[in-house]
């Protein structure tokens, strides 16, 4: 164990100084604003619940509207409403905060809850629940989306690969630990949608040219994840590649569950064994400083 240098309450916001991170929890947000490695910030845009994909050819074709859906219903603009921020234990060696946040589609909605414990080794521990309800379409996905410093570039995972992969078409990409970039990640399909996911991740490392960065790895299971320059909402809104405009920062998308691709272009949708049920989902996820 290792204790924390220091923890400041200022306001609606907790500092926390450690060893090798320091961090800043917004409680207006119910979420991590901050997280440093000495000076430098990793964090551009907070983590908060996604629940929408860019749709592929798949999600529109041969009779399956799963795309328009997905649309109709306002799962591609949800609007996210913070329930209550509890604090439920500080010692000298770990603080732990209790979120629930909801995001409201057009008659349904999301429970996104989250216990975040703060260790003074200076890593981080999200337990997520994810709760659909209400009226809602074939889910696209269940899970957490977050922006990172555009310096890391790097990217290493333990998981599905090397090339893109989904929870029906992952076969020929066997386990094993690869390395790439994040800008190597996008595939310039025609019709720009969905790309870049790994199924089964154990452990993912972002990092700059030194080697320094963060790492998250699941302690819930296996994950699905991807990092590009593009939001679901980039990809989406594009109708082609050319139109695309890379984001610098790092674009974070950590999934407790993502739905099959299926055949829908040109044959049967997504087979039930890899669609999402209308059940809570969980996702734990680790985040800790890469030296």
């Amino acid at each position: 164990k290792t204790p924390f240098r220091k923890i400041n309450t200022e306001k609606d916001k907790l500092y926390i100084e450690c060893k090798n991170f320091s961090s800043v929890f917004y409680n207006e947000k119910g979420t991590l604003t901050s997280l440093k490695d000495n000076s430098k910030e990793m964090i551009v845009s907070a983590p908060v619940f996604q629940g929408y994909r860019a749709p592929l050819d798949n999600d529109k074709g041969f009779g399956n509207w799963l795309a328009k859906d997905w649309k109709t219903h306002g799962l591609n603009s949800l609007q996210r409403k913070l329930i209550s921020v509890t604090p439920v234990e500080e010692t000298g060696w770990y603080i732990i905060v209790k979120t629930v946040a909801e995001s409201y589609s057009k008659k349904g909605k999301f429970i996104h809850e989250c216990k975040w414990r703060f260790n003074g080794d200076g890593s981080i521990e999200m337990e997520n629940s994810f709760t659909p309800s209400g009226e809602l379409p074939e889910l696209p996905r269940l899970g957490i989306v977050m922006s990172l410093n555009e310096d890391l570039e790097n990217i290493e995972w333990y998981g599905h690969g090397p090339y893109e992969n989904y929870p029906d078409r992952k076969t020929s990409c066997p386990i094993g630990v690869y390395k790439s970039t994040v800008t190597d990640q996008y595939i310039p399909y025609p019709h720009p949608q969905e790309t870049g996911n790994k199924e089964n991740i154990r452990w993912m490392k972002l990092t700059d040219k030194k080697g320094k960065g963060v790492s998250f790895t699941s302690f819930s299971g296996r994950m699905s994840g991807s990092a590009l320059h593009f939001t679901a909402g980039d990809l989406d809104a594009a109708t082609h590649a050319y139109l695309l405009k890379p984001r610098k920062e790092v674009v974070l998308s950590l999934d407790a569950i993502m739905l099959g691709l299926g055949n829908s272009s040109c044959g049967p949708g997504v087979l039930k064994k890899y669609s999402i049920e209308k059940k809570t989902y969980k996702l734990g996820v680790r985040i800790e400083p890469v030296k």
